[in-house]
């Protein structure tokens, strides 16, 4: 089942207080990739979209990149009562190709990135981390000025890079090849890609190493510091739990879980670079997996044929 759900993320977020916010049921647990993935596609086939209602505010704004421990906090937040949009919420009501139109040759369509921000708004996300909403976090800004941001981090820029390079690079080396079943499946995920790498000061994908992914995660602390108020903005990481996250949040003891084991995500290093070999090979082999499964179809339906007319004769003698 971590596969499976692994296989979806590649396939395949205010100003008033949480405490008098009201708590949707908790759940420790993310939604389950199998449910994900039939709520997407059926919505693809119909045509349908999310019923969307009123825009809410933003009422937490995640500015940290992927590979942060934005799973884990995605699943606390929700356990404190956010509707939390991440990457995962983003596939699951399938925004992805949204997010590609924000990225035109050469520039960021504005029009486009504040069509996107209103689409999470009316369908009622009050909290928003991880890539690609991390990445609009100025635009958050100047919507709700008076939220929180949490820039969520790791211990140390080397230890990022590597985890980003590992799984986040690895996955994005098969996306931005633009090849089917890829493409198919998951339209405007490439344009998304290179919109959000860029937003987040990281190099290119063809110019990403070690040494050039740690400066950018250097860079992207640095332009989050120097943007956001220092009574707005919480540093932040996985090993400090929920103490740290409450208070900054103004959630009230009685309802913050600090008794409790801090959450932990299911998108680990092991999953996702097993995730990214098995879509290169779907991808370099599609078209004769898919001559393959024609044929078998053709073979399938001869076979058939064959029964029911042997079958009719029998009858008929």
């Amino acid at each position: 089942m971590a596969f499976v759900r692994l296989l979806l993320l590649l396939l395949p977020l205010l100003g008033m207080s949480t405490a008098n916010a009201p708590a949707p049921p908790v759940s420790k647990e993310a939604t389950p990739a199998w449910k994900m993935f039939v709520q997407g596609w059926m919505e693809k086939l119909s045509g349908r979209t999310k019923a969307t209602s009123d825009p809410v505010p933003m009422k937490v704004i995640g500015a940290g990149l992927g590979r942060t421990g934005s799973n884990s906090l995605m699943i606390a937040l929700d356990q404190l009562g956010y509707k939390t949009y991440h990457m995962e919420r983003a596939m699951e009501n399938n925004h992805l190709p949204d997010w590609g139109r924000v990225m035109t040759p050469g520039h960021q369509d504005d029009k486009e990135l504040d069509a996107v921000l209103d689409k999470i708004a009316a369908e009622g996300f009050t909290a928003g981390l991880d890539f690609p909403i991390c990445s609009a976090y100025k635009e958050l800004m100047k919507r709700w000025p008076d939220s929180p941001v949490i820039l969520s981090t790791r211990s140390s820029p080397e230890v990022w890079a590597k985890s980003y390079y590992d799984t986040i690079f690895r996955l994005e080396h098969v996306i931005l090849r633009e090849q089917p079943p890829l493409t198919l499946m998951m339209p405007g995920f490439a344009s998304a890609s290179r919109w959000f790498t860029k937003r987040a000061m990281l190099p290119k994908h063809e110019d990403q190493t070690l040494e050039s992914l740690a400066k950018g995660y250097v860079d992207w602390m640095e332009d989050v510091k120097r943007h956001v108020p220092r009574e707005k903005l919480l540093i932040w990481k996985v090993q400090d739990g929920w103490a740290p996250l409450c208070s900054h949040l103004k959630i009230p003891k009685e309802r913050c879980p600090s008794e409790e084991p801090f959450p932990r995500g299911k998108n680990d290093t092991a999953d996702m670079q097993f995730g990214a070999a098995f879509l290169t090979i779907i991808t370099d082999w599609f078209y004769m997996i898919l001559a393959a499964a024609l044929i078998l179809v053709v073979v399938v339906i001869r076979f058939l044929l064959r029964c029911c007319c042997r079958t009719s004769k029998v009858k008929q003698g």
